[in-house]
């Protein structure tokens, strides 16, 4: 495991495979945090029918690069569904494992959240004691979109059924959304005409940032899908800054 930040170092955390075995129709879990790039994250282990305003976090407030604070719990043994979220919220979302896992009776469970090419979603391992690991890859990516067209001119962007902007002025740039990675359809509108539908490809883990581009017809606008790495800078000191160029119709420039 590697829980230190994107700067080419790394780190160990402990996984502990001494544990006495639980009674039987029970499970023992612990939490370990690998993904320093998200932030501090909730764990939830629920029913998989179960939704999250009615739930409780199993591990809270997990920081990359430790372990769980409450060390191993013990729950009952069943199918869990493992969502992971951002620390103290329920709705900005990292992980979620829909179908669920299996936690047999007996079993005793090592769960590593783990860091994606975005920086801000995670992945999991399921790792039981002495066993085989299981994979749990997000299935999500984050989107936002960025209304770089003329003074006066306004910006709709659907991608996959998920509003980014409506009726947006110029320079208006989206919150982030979840959207299912794929290939979902990208539908622009600019003043209220429709630019042909395109699938740019959201890819899972990853922050996608798609800017609709110059021109105040539909004919002259052009849309690009930009990859987020909002990875931690290196070193401390830093921050990590990306500069696009919007002005498509303008010769090139030097900044």
């Amino acid at each position: 495991m590697s829980p230190t930040a994107n700067s080419g170092k790394f780190g160990t955390l402990e996984i502990l495979e001494d544990q006495v075995q639980p009674s039987a129709s029970y499970t023992k879990v612990e939490l370990l945090d690998a993904a320093p790039d998200a932030g501090s994250v909730d764990v939830y282990l629920t029913d998989p029918s179960v939704d999250l305003t009615n739930s409780s976090p199993t591990f809270s407030g997990v920081a990359g690069g430790t372990t769980a604070g409450s060390g191993f719990v013990t729950i009952n043994s069943g199918t869990y569904r493992i969502r992971v979220t951002a620390a103290g919220s329920q709705t900005d979302i990292r992980l979620d494992s829909v179908t669920g896992i299996t936690f047999t009776s007996q079993e005793i469970l090592s769960i590593i959240v783990t860091g994606t090419s975005g920086g801000v979603l995670v992945n999991a391992m399921v790792i039981p004691q002495q066993g085989t690991q299981t994979v749990v890859n997000t299935t999500y990516a984050r989107v936002r979109a960025a209304a770089g067209i003329p003074s006066g001119s306004n910006l709709s962007a659907n991608l996959g059924g998920t509003n980014l902007l409506s009726s947006a002025a110029a320079n208006t740039v989206s919150q982030y959304a979840l959207v299912t990675a794929g290939t979902p359809t990208l539908n622009l509108t600019l003043n209220g005409g429709a630019l042909p539908a395109s699938t740019p490809g959201a890819y899972g883990g990853r922050r996608l940032h798609r800017p609709g581009l110059n021109g105040a017809s539909v004919s002259g606008t052009t849309a690009t899908l930009i990859t987020d790495d909002d990875r931690l800078a290196s070193t401390s000191s830093y921050a990590k800054i990306k500069l696009v160029n919007a002005m498509s119709a303008l010769a090139t420039r030097s900044h």
